[in-house]
């Protein structure tokens, strides 16, 4: 199986073409013409991600200047570390660093905004992990030859008519 970068070397090599991003569009345009004409099922992976719900229940305390959350009302758990926290209005967000009971968290870095009581806030995720091999092409020498191929006439193409013989 062949990257999408050892593609673009091999490219680079037919073409005498060293322009990585004229070369990335090449191959971007061989992708998209041979998976148009063509149905390749056993090249897509099916994946889910699983979004986790806000939390907000109770109210937290906070002191400037300290990493440590205290909720009244709160079932912090393990599970939000990580995760992002941010007092309701306020744009500034920290994530939480560590767990320590249903009603005690700990920040990833001290607070910066004004002393907190009784305050209305939001536990909440909005980056989840993909699997390692999301952005990896999965194909083999024949279909790898395939794209270097029109991705080397797409590119003499291009600078023939830039040079007028088209």
């Amino acid at each position: 199986m062949y990257t999408r970068l050892e593609i673009a070397l091999y490219v680079e090599r037919l073409s005498n073409v060293t322009v990585r991003e004229f070369v990335n569009d090449a191959i971007q345009v061989a992708l998209d013409q041979l998976y148009q004409f063509h149905d390749f099922p056993f090249y897509l992976q099916e994946g889910a991600i699983e979004p986790v719900d806000n939390y907000s229940t109770g109210t937290v305390t906070i002191t400037q200047g300290s990493k440590t959350l205290t909720g009244s009302g709160t079932t912090f758990t393990s599970a939000m570390v990580g995760r992002k926290f941010r007092i309701q209005n306020e744009k500034a967000y920290y994530r939480i660093a560590s767990y320590t009971s249903a009603t005690v968290v700990t920040l990833d870095e001290n607070y910066q905004g004004s002393d907190q009581s009784g305050a209305s806030y939001e536990i909440y995720q909005d980056e989840y992990r993909l699997a390692a091999d999301v952005d990896k092409f999965k194909m083999g020498i024949g279909m790898a030859f395939m794209i270097a191929s029109f991705s080397r006439a797409l590119i003499f193409l291009v600078n023939a008519k830039k040079k007028g013989y088209l």
